[in-house]
Parts: structure tokens; C-alpha cells; sequence
């Protein structure tokens, strides 16, 4: 059992409501450092000190590191998705679903490869290709041009088809047809 006492040192900062003691600025900073990138952490920090905790709430816990933060007391939460290397086995993952689906489909490159991606936002699959290398994206635009070029010549042969048709049924030729009456 860690116990609170009633005579607090203020949280740097604090002005109002209880002052958090020593012990729960230390357990704030290890809860911060065990349980960082994780979501929901202020949450996870109480819960795991729920004896010390149990008159705060998540919002008080976030106001005292913050404070502490700003005096220089603790150090700074540099951002809420801490960064993660990328394995060889998603980067894979990412080329092939581009090969497959296009440079526009993250989210269904996502759920394609669903196990190998799960610990990425389709922003980060968005924001990996585009700061991959050139001929990673090389590669990837020229496959979406060839699909691109592939789907552009089918519509013509489909449009040829179908000014040869109406050019036969009026009794004219495709040049007239193309050009008006």
C-alpha cells in the first residue's frame, strides 16, 4: 500500500484544488515513461496507482505532468504516436498494396494486409510513400500510369466501337461522325 499524506507539495504551477504529494509526481513521471504512446495514458497511469490516484482524475493528472513540464520539473511528451520503425515486412506490405490497389486505396491497403499493418494510420501509409525512396515511388507511379494508360485505351477502343456503329447506322463514315454534319 503507498500512502498519500494529507500535506501535500503543490504540482508546479498548481493553483487550485488538491496538491499533489512527491510520491505522486514520481509515480506520475514512471506512469508517463511505462505507458508512453499508449492510449488512453493518463488513464492507464491511474489505473495502475489506483490507491494513489483515486481522488484524481485523468484531466488532473494531465494538468500536474504539464505543469511539471513547463517548470522543467519533468520532461516533455514530445507527441501522442511516438515513432515506430518501419519493418521490412510492412514496407512490403505497402509496395504491394500500391501495386495492387493504387496510391489512392489506403484504406484498403490497410484492411488488405490487416495484421501486417495494424499499428498504422492510413495517413502513415500515405505519408510513408510519399517520403519513400524514388524508386520505390518511381515504380509505384509508373504501375499507376500503366493501369492508368490501360484504362485511357480501353475507353478509346470503346469509343472507336461506338462512333463506328452510329457512322453505320447513319451512313456515314468516322471521320464525319468525329467532325459533325
Amino acid at each position: 500500500r503507498i500512502d498519500v499524506p494529507a500535506t501535500a507539495a503543490a504540482c508546479p504551477g498548481e493553483t487550485h484544488g488538491m496538491h499533489f504529494s512527491d510520491q505522486e509526481k514520481q509515480l506520475l513521471k514512471d506512469g508517463v515513461k511505462e505507458f508512453y504512446g499508449q492510449h488512453p495514458l493518463w488513464k492507464k497511469i491511474k489505473d495502475k496507482y489506483p490507491e494513489v490516484f483515486a481522488a484524481r482524475t485523468t484531466v488532473d493528472l494531465k494538468d500536474c505532468y504539464r505543469n511539471m513540464v513547463k517548470t522543467g520539473a519533468a520532461d516533455a511528451i514530445k507527441s501522442k504516436h511516438p515513432k515506430v520503425k518501419w519493418t521490412p515486412e510492412e514496407k512490403d506490405a505497402v509496395k504491394e498494396g500500391i501495386k495492387l490497389f493504387g496510391t489512392n486505396a489506403w484504406a484498403t491497403i490497410k484492411k488488405h494486409f490487416g495484421l501486417i499493418l495494424e499499428r498504422r494510420s492510413e495517413d502513415q501509409l500515405k505519408n510513408w510513400h510519399q517520403n519513400a525512396d524514388d524508386d520505390i515511388v518511381d515504380d509505384a507511379n509508373l504501375e499507376q500510369n500503366n493501369r492508368k494508360r490501360h484504362r485511357n485505351s480501353i475507353k478509346a477502343k470503346n469509343f472507336f466501337k461506338r462512333t463506328s456503329a452510329i457512322a453505320t447506322a447513319l451512313g456515314r463514315g468516322r471521320k464525319k461522325i468525329k467532325k459533325g454534319p
